[in-house]
């Protein structure tokens, strides 16, 4: 994030919090891939950095705006799923990430650290998540 010209003006100036009941992640086993959901244990919600971008049409048509999910090194045994994760912010680091009168990126570093491991649960869910057209409470349910 803080090497990449695409992400230079976004870190200084868009940055933004997706609020988030969990996200999933793929464990590979061999050529196995099991979706797994991960939430905080006590069902709060996850504060997760960002970092949004407008893109204009050079035809003049409709801006298209998106965001970016900022991440780090996974924690705990969240690392047996994946090596990375979303940064998770505390409601204490929220105002600090969106404060605009940071502007130096190298002022956020201390946000961008792993969540705490005993914060977040995982569980394998149904396969069902891989296609998007899917949507629904039963894809977060435990599987099995």
């Amino acid at each position: 994030m803080f090497e990449k010209p695409s992400f230079r003006s976004p870190v200084r100036r868009r940055r933004c919090i997706v609020p988030a009941c969990g996200y999933y992640e793929w464990k590979t086993e061999g050529k196995e891939k099991t979706p797994h959901f991960i939430k905080a244990r006590d069902d709060s919600v996850l504060f997760v950095a960002g970092l949004w971008e407008r893109w204009n049409a050079k035809d003049g048509g409709e801006a298209i705006e998106s965001f970016t999910v900022v991440t780090t090194e996974a924690s705990g045994p969240l690392k047996s799923i994946h090596d990375r994760m979303p940064v998770i912010l505390s409601l204490a680091d929220c105002g600090a990430w969106l404060d605009p009168a940071i502007s130096d990126p190298t002022d956020l570093k201390p946000l961008l650290r792993p969540a705490p491991a005993d914060l977040l649960e995982f569980y394998p869910v149904s396969k069902a998540v891989n296609k998007p057209s899917n949507d629904g409470p039963d894809l977060i349910k435990r599987a099995g």
